[in-house]
């Protein structure tokens, strides 16, 4: 079975269900296959479009040999935030390097503060293969600047720019710190797990006075951030 008696299958009735059994018949698809599935959204409601993209995230936990990359793709420029971000969740662990400038693309400019930060977690995973050197140099260094810019935009919200932070801190250095250093003494509980989160991910031993601290610390999340780090 393949994409065209995929559709040809489809119920026409939004109200209909899915041949959900069929799902691991879009394993693999082209992007022009999935642009033409993509296209077919047009026609559906967006809980129709967010029930197929969750049922495929899902899938792909439960079957680790399908692959609907080109499928969430189509998801990252649909109208509904809800589908934007369950297909960033379906991609945050590709190691595509193209999918690059589009989380930035999102990170800066989604309509959805939700989505936004949710795209600055979707680039710590790429970070961290740039960090690696399983990326070209031209890759860290637009990611890099990229993150950093969310950092030093004084409109964005602290919930993106947080996801930023803990995106940027694999990459270390000077320009780093004074962003770690503000959020872990901000006095605000979500800036200091990011922060500490972000210490770890920096693997660098002048923040361990810091992290051993926070091993102390009265808030339950900051302790489990802290034991982490130290991990």
């Amino acid at each position: 079975m393949g994409l065209d008696e995929f559709l040809n299958a489809l119920p026409e009735d939004d109200d209909a269900p899915l041949n959900y059994a069929s799902l691991p018949e879009l394993s693999g698809l082209t992007n022009p296959e999935a642009e033409e599935f993509g296209q077919l959204w047009l026609e559906w409601s967006a809980e129709r479009v967010l029930e197929l993209v969750k049922r495929l995230v899902t899938l792909c936990e439960e079957q680790p040999d399908v692959e609907f990359d080109s499928i969430y793709k189509q998801g990252l420029i649909h109208a509904s935030a809800q589908v934007r971000l369950s297909s960033l969740s379906g991609l945050d662990t590709s190691e595509d390097r193209s999918l690059i400038r589009p989380f930035c693309q999102m990170m800066r400019g989604d309509s959805s503060p939700v989505v936004r930060a949710a795209a600055a977690e979707s680039l710590a995973f790429l970070s961290s293969l740039a960090q690696a050197g399983k990326l070209a140099p031209r890759d860290e260094k637009s990611i890099s600047d990229e993150l950093f810019g969310v950092l030093e935009n004084d409109d964005e919200l602290d919930a993106v720019k947080l996801k930023a932070l803990e995106a940027v801190s694999v990459f270390g250095g000077d320009r780093l710190a004074p962003y770690v250093e503000v959020a872990w003494s901000s006095g605000d509980v979500s800036a200091r797990q990011s922060s500490i989160y972000a210490m770890g991910r920096t693997s660098d031993p002048k923040w361990a006075d810091r992290v051993v601290e926070d091993l102390e610390h009265d808030l339950v999340p900051v302790r489990y951030e802290a034991t982490m780090a130290i991990g």
